[in-house]
């Protein structure tokens, strides 16, 4: 019974809650900041250019 209570959270946490692409997200933004600031096309942006970047990108 207990490994079927496991893998029901595991499916609620990975598939329903998506943690594998909030990680891979997380990762991908890890990559790019630079002392709080992200580089794209070889400018700095603020985290506030950055979050409108992704959101437009994600639309």
């Amino acid at each position: 019974m207990e490994i079927i209570q496991e893998a029901w959270l595991f499916f609620q946490n990975q598939i329903l809650g998506m943690q594998w692409l909030n990680a891979l997200i997380g990762k991908g933004l890890s990559a790019l900041v630079v002392d709080g600031k992200v580089l794209s096309s070889g400018r700095v942006l603020s985290p506030e250019e950055a979050a409108k970047l992704l959101k437009d990108s994600l639309s």
